[in-house]
């Protein structure tokens, strides 16, 4: 699924998927995967999906990010938010992620995709990645996390 279903219902990504859920103004985002490595990727492809379409966006060139945490929630959010920071003021655009290591000290990884441009509609802006109700945890053989937006 892409484009303005994958905002608005979830998507299937490589190593995970994401979907959506109402709260209040903002935008809820439950994602799951097999590995937190994979947790972490496809929470950024589903914030990608609330930004813009990502259909659209080419994997022209990639970008390394490295964030650090003291708990897999704050690696989490401060992994998204390194990626939003990267969209308004970089002016960056990725699509696909890969991500080396995740953990309760952090996250590394890459995002492939182009800097942004005309031929990339915006769907959303989101104002930050907050930590209200932020959440990872193991769930069976894989990871399930939440995360809100403000929007």
């Amino acid at each position: 699924m892409s484009g303005r279903g994958a905002r608005k219902r979830g998507a299937k990504v490589p190593g995970g998927s994401f979907k959506f859920f109402g709260h209040d103004a903002d935008i809820g985002m439950q994602v799951s995967a097999e590995t937190l490595e994979g947790l972490f990727a496809a929470a950024a492809e589903g914030m990608t999906a609330v930004l813009t379409v990502p259909s659209v966006v080419r994997a022209r060139r990639k970008l390394r990010v490295s964030v650090s945490g003291s708990s897999r929630e704050e690696a989490l959010v401060n992994w998204l938010r390194e990626w939003l920071y990267l969209y308004e003021a970089g002016r960056f655009v990725a699509r696909r992620f890969k991500v080396e290591h995740a953990g309760e000290n952090g996250a590394a990884g890459e995002g492939s995709g182009e800097r942004r441009a005309g031929r990339h509609p915006a769907l959303r802006e989101i104002k930050g990645v907050t930590w209200h109700q932020a959440e990872v945890k193991k769930a069976g053989n894989g990871w399930k996390a939440r995360v809100i937006f403000d929007v």
